[in-house]
């Protein structure tokens, strides 16, 4: 008995050490909604404001939102150029019932705002294709604020047909 709890311990402790993590590389999506205040052809130049979020057959989400991917499975880390503010991108959701609560972060490494981070929260109802986004920003004491009173998104989502 000793021997067979020993065998199922080993198969379970190499099969975890051996196994690759989700990256960037295995995720294929299988559907595509796009939640913006007016649908536009797609353009990343014309895409502010408009969140791309792609599924996978696992439940891995990537959204693709003002030109920069927040990936559930992995962080996305941008370097400080002079068109485009650096730091480390994620992405984090619930959900319940089809209904996405998704939290797209941005931790800054700019030195004037070390410490802080820019949250956008968007909740998604898959059913009835309508989103609400707001907004926040955490300053390097953790106190949280919104960045505007009046930033409040609503709007509605496609479901973006595209080819297999």
């Amino acid at each position: 008995m000793r021997t067979f709890f020993l065998t199922i311990f080993l198969i379970f402790v190499s099969g975890s050490c051996f196994s690759k993590p989700m990256n960037s590389e295995d995720f294929i999506f299988s559907e595509i909604f796009e939640c913006g205040k007016k649908r536009e052809p797609f353009s990343l130049t014309k895409t502010r404001g408009t969140y791309f979020i792609h599924f996978d057959k696992n439940n891995n989400v990537v959204i693709l939102s003002d030109g920069i991917q927040y990936k559930s499975f992995e962080s996305t880390i941008l370097s400080h150029l002079h068109f485009q503010n650096g730091g480390e991108h994620l992405l984090k959701f619930s959900e319940n019932d089809d209904v996405y609560i998704f939290e797209l972060i941005k931790r800054e490494y700019r030195k004037e705002l070390e410490g802080q981070s820019f949250t956008d929260t968007l909740i998604f109802d898959k059913n009835r294709l309508t989103y609400q986004s707001q907004s926040s920003r955490q300053n390097s004491n953790g106190e949280t604020y919104l960045v505007y009173d009046d930033y409040r998104k609503t709007g509605f989502c496609y479901n973006v047909e595209f080819k297999k």
